[in-house]
Formats: structure tokens, sequence, C-alpha cells
């Protein structure tokens, strides 16, 4: 099994140390770090809790080329759990749908380039 996945996933997570804004509504916008990324998702530290099931926003620089490509994401909190560090939370995220149609590609592009 690679680093970053678990047996339990279907895709391959890569680690991915970047920011990300996430907007659920209702709440306010959170900033954050990815902590790892998939085609289907993403997993975000944070240290606010957020419930299963609610909708949301996310925007998050993916490095590509050299420079970082914006990506936008409608997504859906599937879980949140405490964290090691106290006062923190492992946030995982399953993408719905991308505001550019290329976005997925480029996601899939960068896990098959870094990924072990």
């Amino acid at each position: 099994m690679s680093a970053g996945s678990r047996p339990n996933r279907l895709h391959e997570r890569v680690r991915l140390r970047t920011w990300v804004k996430l907007m659920a509504e209702g709440k306010p916008h959170l900033l954050g770090h990815i902590e790892d990324i998939s085609p289907a998702g993403l997993g975000l530290r944070h240290a606010t809790a957020l419930p299963c099931g609610q909708a949301c926003e996310v925007y998050f620089g993916l490095p590509w080329q050299g420079r970082e490509r914006l990506i936008e994401a409608s997504a859906r909190i599937t879980a949140c759990q405490p964290a090691e560090a106290e006062g923190q939370y492992h946030i995982e995220l399953a993408f719905l749908s991308f505001q550019d149609s290329a976005a997925a590609d480029l996601i899939a592009d960068f896990i098959r380039q870094h990924g072990l």
C-alpha cells in the first residue's frame, strides 16, 4: 500500500500541502491547509469541526508546471474527526463537481506524478 492511502479508500491519496478556502452555507469561511488529495476528494486540517453531509465550495491552489493552478469545486463533507494535534480536526471532502472541466484531469495528473 502506498503512503497516504488507506485500505478502505477507492482512490489513492497523495500528500499535498497547500492552502484551502472552504465555504459552507451558514458557516464563516474557513482558511486551512490541505493534507492529502485524490481524484475523488481531499483531506484538510482545521480547528473548526464541520457536520458530515454539509455541502460546501472549496478553492485551493494545485501546483502545476511550476505554477499554482486555482481549483474551484463543489464538495460534500464526508468525515470530521479529531486530529492528533489537540484542538484540530481532520475533515474529509468528496468532490461533487468542478468549476473548470479540466480540474479533474489536472488532479489525476498531479497524483500520477506525485504518487508513490
